[in-house]
């Protein structure tokens, strides 16, 4: 088994009643093997809607590569029992809406309904091209949610982001992030954009 190494850089990500802390965990020739993620509620509320940053932080630390898995531990701590709400946890493409002045929507949607940006064009080009370039730039955004990118709550049976059940929590829960053997050059700058979600109540 390869020797993991703990480095002490911690990301840390203030929300207005919980806290967010990534610790990367590499491997002895430094490639990023897991992610120990820590989410401190503050327990001032009943109720909590959280959308922990899992995939900035993947972003902070790691490109796709091809057969790249990674493992993320988040752990819920609280001094209050906080329970999950069934069926509340969802994980979908990055919809960019809160930050859309500083990215180009491109006039198509992909298999989630949302307009695709231009951070998926898998080529350079300009943007003003006839519509068959822009089917290809449609193609090659599902197909990298659908067939490439995956993720696992067991590190066994894998699920894209329109097909999978909910998680089994306990004061947290792991999650198995995937680039699968069908993972092609023109990904290489893809990186990791989508959002995760799940509700908690005392």
């Amino acid at each position: 088994m390869k020797a993991l190494i703990y480095f002490f850089i911690t990301l840390i990500i203030r929300n207005t009643h919980y806290m967010e802390e990534a610790f990367p965990i590499y491997n002895k020739v430094g490639d990023l093997v897991e992610i120990d993620y820590l989410i401190t509620l503050n327990d001032k509320i009943n109720y909590y809607e959280l959308n922990p940053k899992i995939f900035e932080t993947l972003r902070e630390y790691k490109q796709v590569k091809k057969n790249d898995k990674i493992k993320v531990n988040i752990k819920i701590r609280s001094n209050k029992n906080y329970k999950y709400l069934k069926n509340s946890f969802n994980i979908e493409p990055d919809s960019f809406l809160i930050d859309r002045n500083n990215y180009t929507f491109l006039n198509i949607t992909g298999f989630d309904g949302k307009k695709i940006n231009s951070i998926f064009i898998p080529w350079q080009e300009d943007l003003q091209k006839k519509e068959t370039d822009l089917e290809k730039i449609k193609k090659a955004y599902n197909d990298f949610y659908l067939n490439i990118l995956e993720f696992s709550y067991d590190d066994n049976i894998y699920y894209n982001m329109d097909n999978y059940k909910d998680i089994n929590y306990n004061n947290g829960f792991t999650l198995y992030f995937k680039i699968n053997e069908n993972y092609k050059d023109i990904y290489k700058d893809y990186n990791y954009y989508g959002k995760i979600s799940l509700k908690l109540k005392k």
